[in-house]
């Protein structure tokens, strides 16, 4: 009794080494062969496919032509940006009955051969004369790009109200040469 016991024991035992090395054998043998002929597949694949370089150079320059359109001033540096909106703003702003709130410092940011430019200004008042204010600005003001606006309202506890504010980004573009 205690020899089959001990018979079924290593039988379990040889049974459970046997299935552990033969993973072990198909995962470094079997198992990398066949990852490798799936590789070997894909790369066959995509060398019998043909790409059209010559759209896709066509697609590039279209793209640069793009960017570059944006591209507004070249000789301004953000703060002549600033001020010069800034001063548009201000005579626009005793007629919508506007007030600015926030003018943070511009962000200048490099991104490859470009410098992106950046002004944000934080405007409050009502509904109506925010998008006024900023209808003008985007129709007559050509030293830089309205890129973003921002509405929220905000409530001062000073007085107890609601209070609408719009936060405008203006971005410029320049060619870094």
């Amino acid at each position: 009794m205690n020899n089959q016991i001990s018979n079924k024991i290593s039988f379990v035992l040889v049974l459970i080494l046997v299935l552990f090395f033969g993973n072990y054998i198909f995962e470094n043998t079997i198992g990398k062969t066949l990852e490798l002929k799936k590789e070997y597949e894909e790369l066959l694949e995509l060398s019998t496919s043909e790409i059209d370089y010559s759209s896709l150079l066509v697609r590039t320059n279209k793209q640069l032509e793009e960017l570059d359109k944006l591209i507004i001033d070249e000789n301004k540096h953000a703060g002549q940006i600033q001020q010069v909106i800034m001063e548009q703003i201000e005579d626009l702003k005793l007629q919508y009955n506007v007030s600015i709130t926030k003018m943070p410092a511009p962000h200048q940011y490099q991104l490859g051969n470009y410098i992106v430019l950046t002004e944000v200004f934080e405007l409050e008042g009502t509904y109506k004369n925010l998008l006024r204010l900023i209808n003008e600005l985007e129709l007559k003001f050509e030293q830089a790009n309205l890129s973003s606006l921002n509405f929220e309202l905000k409530r001062d506890f000073t007085t107890n109200k609601n209070k609408l504010y719009a936060t405008i980004y203006f971005q410029n573009i320049k060619k870094n040469e």
